[in-house]
């Protein structure tokens, strides 16, 4: 069941075993396998479900000392899956 911001509000308090930040990869992995193990599971996306330019807004400035191909705004999405959306089958580095 995916709730959208208007649907919390009917509710004040919720319960869960689990409470994951972030629907990309590992937010997602994470939450599938602790609900496998019988775990209650809340999963929080600070997007929406699907693109929107409204929230992608967020990620608007400039990246300083690393080039990013599509700029900072587009190299990291703000919707359902994360910035899974856009790697392409690619990953960066990370760097320390």
């Amino acid at each position: 069941m995916i709730l959208k911001q208007g649907d919390w509000l009917y509710k004040k308090e919720h319960y869960a075993d689990v409470v994951v930040v972030g629907s990309g990869a590992a937010g997602t992995a994470l939450a599938t396998k602790c609900a496998a193990f019988g775990l209650s599971v809340i999963v929080l996306e600070g997007g929406e479900r699907d693109y929107s330019e409204t929230s992608q807004d967020c990620y608007s400035g400039e990246s300083e000392g690393i080039s990013l191909p599509y700029g900072l705004k587009n190299s990291r999405l703000r919707f359902y899956g994360g910035s899974t959306n856009c790697w392409a089958g690619g990953c960066g580095v990370l760097n320390k």
